[in-house]
């Protein structure tokens, strides 16, 4: 599966998103592939039983994102928005999704945002908030895998742990990977394509 991506810095330049997808993809696949695994929202359509979940992931560069409904919208927002999403029937978008917001584009990090398992043990009386953490990019892509799968905890990338977060869902990150996970090989690869399309002008 892919998750939905929203960018809601409002003075994120293309550029810049570019460079937070490429260090954001997966590039250790053990083949010639690369994978992306998140899909730019940019839209605020609800869900619909007619609507197809479409798995086409968002691979840089994008060239334009003048049409992007979530520019500045808050992070609250965003959590409404996909709580709703999952209410209306979605089988997958909307329960684990990412954000770009202004604080992730100066700090090169992204919020990654989880229902916790409280929520699908009875969902209809579910009042609590996504369980959510700010993520480098380099890493993303190791805790991103990791609960798209249900191979780990969201707690386990957690300081807190099992003793949970503040009231609002929000965590603190813990790396399990010592600051990267990329491997030699997968770096060359990335900065190799960083730098053509640096040449390019699209970061």
């Amino acid at each position: 599966m892919v998750s939905f991506l929203f960018v809601t810095a409002p003075a994120a330049d293309i550029e810049t998103i570019n460079r937070a997808l490429l260090h954001m993809r997966e590039w250790d696949t053990g083949f010639d592939e690369t994978f992306d695994p998140c899909k730019l929202k940019i839209d605020k359509a609800p869900y619909t039983e007619n609507a197809s979940e479409d798995d086409e992931p968002t691979s840089p560069p994008l060239r334009d994102l003048s049409d992007n409904a979530w520019s500045g919208a808050s992070t609250e927002d965003v959590e409404s928005y996909c709580f709703d999403y999952v209410q209306a029937g979605a089988p997958n978008d909307g329960h684990l999704f990412a954000i770009l917001d202004a604080a992730a584009i100066e700090s090169k990090t992204c919020i990654l945002a989880n229902l916790p398992y409280e929520y699908y043990d009875d969902p209809s009386t579910f009042r609590g908030k996504y369980n959510k953490v700010r993520v480098p990019w380099d890493e993303f892509y190791l805790m991103w895998c990791n609960l798209d799968i249900a191979n780990m905890n969201f707690e386990e990338f957690t300081e807190e742990g099992e003793d949970g977060g503040d009231d609002q869902g929000w965590f603190t990150y813990n790396s399990v990977s010592n600051g990267s996970d990329i491997s030699e090989e997968g770096a060359k690869k990335r900065d190799a394509m960083l730098e053509r399309l640096r040449l390019q002008e699209y970061v």
